[in-house]
């Protein structure tokens, strides 16, 4: 199989793509490029121009950003088969976070002139971007009241059951996060220090909620933790 072969099928995964027929998921297949980044490495910055649109292959890209004084917060963490950057081309603003790989990754990269382009060409695309984007502004809307009503044991349970929504997977203990992240991470996605995270997953430990596992955190009891964040 070749590799413009190989794009169209991860094109297809895609529902921004998805409704594409064969020649012009072909097309845009054509103009995709392949980039390979080590863990730790940013794919771009805050304020950097918006120039490409990025697609998962393999590997976890962390969105986020940083205040003047260091501390980070984290929007989204995106796996295979997903999709952002669109953002920026779209308004041809500069990046509005910073993207940086969390495990060693590979991405489908698409530059902005051909993304226009596909979507003034597929207007289908264009409704399932607008959809995709607005399921964004839920999600950061949802995050936003968490930190306004929730005690930080909330929020972090509910951020537990959230990555188990998505990067779950099931074992004969539980649900096991399939997802290497540090506790600074986990603690920049719930508005926390490190330390209070920390002490925090140790006492969801403690309590039978959760196991840790070399860096990776399995969910035994699901209930437990959204009875903590109800109160």
């Amino acid at each position: 199989m070749s590799p413009m072969q190989t794009n169209a099928i991860a094109l297809r995964q895609v529902t921004l793509f998805a409704g594409l027929n064969d020649a012009a998921l072909a097309a845009l297949a054509s103009r995709l490029r392949v980039r390979s980044f080590r863990r730790g490495e940013i794919l771009f910055n805050k304020d950097d121009p918006g120039t490409s649109l990025f697609l998962v292959k393999a590997g976890r890209i962390k969105i986020s950003v940083f205040s003047s004084e260091g501390k980070e917060a984290v929007f989204n963490v995106h796996g295979p088969g997903d999709v952002f950057g669109e953002l920026a081309l779209l308004d041809g603003a500069a990046r509005s976070a910073t993207a940086t790989a969390l495990e060693p990754s590979r991405l489908l990269t698409l530059d902005r002139a051909a993304f226009v382009t596909f979507l003034r060409e597929q207007p289908d695309a264009a409704l399932a971007l607008l959809s995709d984007l607005a399921a964004r502004v839920r999600r950061l809307s949802s995050q936003v009241e968490d930190l306004m009503f929730l005690d930080i044991p909330g929020r972090l349970a509910r951020t537990l059951l959230r990555l188990g929504d998505e990067y779950g997977r099931k074992s004969t203990r539980g649900v096991e996060i399939d997802l290497q992240i540090t506790q600074a991470e986990l603690g920049g996605m719930v508005g926390a220090t490190r330390v209070s995270v920390n002490r925090l997953l140790h006492w969801f430990a403690e309590r039978g909620f959760i196991a840790i596992d070399d860096r990776r955190i399995v969910l035994l009891r699901p209930e437990a933790l959204q009875a903590r964040i109800i109160g």
